[in-house]
């Protein structure tokens, strides 16, 4: 996975920073000329999307889950100033752990809210 996600984050940082390869995918030469493909933008993301479509989930996972987990968490204790009520509108049983986690809580008879 490790390796997948440094392609990955290689290939967006040629194309984001400036340089040769980040102006020059935007063009194409004809006749001798360098013309600009305006189309290219979406060329390029579903270029990306097709290659890595797979490990953005991944990285969404490994980026939210935790602070949501961690929030999630914090709801259970009586302490409403650290509530986050929005939390209400997420389904964490989305996230494999939640259950595991909830379980715990309730074992530990943290009042729940």
């Amino acid at each position: 996975m490790k390796k997948i996600i440094d392609k990955y984050y290689f290939e967006l940082c040629d194309i984001i920073h400036p340089g040769a390869s980040s102006v020059f995918i935007f063009c194409h030469a004809k006749n001798h000329e360098l013309q600009i493909d305006v189309n290219q933008d979406r060329k390029i993301i579903s270029s990306i999307l097709e290659k890595y479509g797979n490990v953005l989930f991944s990285l969404f996972e490994y980026a939210f889950n935790p602070a949501l987990i961690t929030l999630g968490i914090l709801n259970y204790f009586n302490l409403p100033e650290l509530h986050t009520k929005e939390l209400l509108n997420i389904d964490l049983e989305l996230i494999h752990i939640w259950k595991d986690i909830q379980q715990n809580l309730k074992n530990a008879q943290i009042q729940i809210k």
